[in-house]
């Protein structure tokens, strides 16, 4: 599929585009969302979710993708502080998050 954004702004694809796939694209980020907060093996902030930093396969199944911005947060009884995660620059990096798994240059975590 691609962006979301493409979606929303394509009149053939927004045709498609009903209220129940919309729900389930939310749902979908509300989860990668609060498994990258609160799941993983240390907190992650995106810091940049937008629609055009969602990507949709071909079921309309939502992934988080371009992590250059985003940072690991502080664990529960760690020393306070942030470390940054993603390319020097900020420029698009090549990760994204689908289901359980974080992908980030060809290296895959599994939770």
């Amino acid at each position: 599929m691609g962006k979301l954004v493409l979606c929303l702004y394509d009149d053939v694809e927004a045709m498609e585009f009903n209220w129940r796939k919309r729900v389930n694209i939310v749902k979908g980020v509300v989860s990668a969302l609060s498994y990258l907060h609160h799941d993983y093996t240390a907190p992650l902030v995106h810091r940049d979710v937008s629609s055009s930093n969602l990507l949709l396969n071909s079921e309309w199944q939502p992934s988080v993708s371009h992590f250059g911005t985003a940072r690991l947060g502080q664990q529960e009884g760690a020393a306070r502080g942030i470390i940054h995660i993603g390319s020097k620059n900020n420029s698009t990096s090549n990760c994204y998050y689908c289901a359980t798994v974080l992908q980030c240059n060809g290296n895959v975590d599994r939770a």
